[in-house]
């Protein structure tokens, strides 16, 4: 009693003071123990990776399938959906080879060039969707348009100033005349089909079947 006295603490307050000392000993007796488990349990995965590189290196094996194969018999598709010949793939095929030929890689066999050609054409001929092509020409979903777009841009490359040249103004003149003796339509080089590119007419001449092509648009 004399003690407290010259301390000047209350018994309670001390009581207090003492088990909020236990209290945060406890807590950091806590937060060492899931740190030392944190530790254990990293330990321990490490532990299981470096076994399991160990195992596949002492007894590597071989993978026996990264992709499904899909079926091949494409090439008898190939006349079904273009309109080109066989011998006019062939040369299409011969010119755009440097471009479009892939490697094959340890992961895959590289597409064939005749299959991007396949692609290519099979799209710019039809009004197929990219599935419908994919499942007809055997091919990813996926890479259909990927292999279109290479296919137009190789093409453009490599064919494009063999196959596509500006009249000279001599041409044009001459053009013109040819032009106008069958359609008696003065001024013009060509007509574009309608099948491909609708045309919006006035509205005063909508109704007019001059605007309208066979497929009625």
């Amino acid at each position: 009693m004399e003690e407290n006295e010259h301390s000047g603490i209350e018994p309670g307050v001390e009581l207090a003071i003492a088990i909020a000392a236990l209290e945060e000993m406890d807590a950091e007796v806590e937060a060492a123990k899931a740190a030392a488990d944190a530790l254990e349990e990293q330990f321990l995965c490490i532990n299981h990776v470096v076994t399991w590189a160990a195992a596949c290196s002492a007894n590597p094996s071989e993978k026996r399938i990264w992709m499904h194969p899909r079926h091949e018999g494409w090439t008898s598709k190939i006349s079904s959906g273009c309109s080109e010949s066989r011998a006019t793939f062939r040369f299409i095929v011969e010119k755009c080879r440097e471009k479009l030929e892939r490697m094959n890689t340890n992961m895959r066999d590289a597409t064939p060039v005749e299959k991007r050609v396949a692609v290519g054409l099979y799209k710019l001929c039809s009004f197929a969707e990219d599935r419908t092509i994919a499942l007809v020409l055997a091919v990813g979903r996926s890479s259909v348009n990927k292999l279109y777009r290479e296919f137009c841009e190789a093409v453009v490359e490599v064919m494009e100033a063999d196959w596509i040249t500006m009249p000279s103004s001599e041409d044009m003149a001459e053009h013109i005349r040819e032009f106008t003796a069958v359609t008696v339509f003065p001024q013009a080089v060509g007509a574009m089909d309608g099948c491909h590119f609708p045309v919006s007419p006035p509205k005063e001449h909508a109704a007019d079947y001059d605007y309208i092509n066979f497929k009625g648009w």
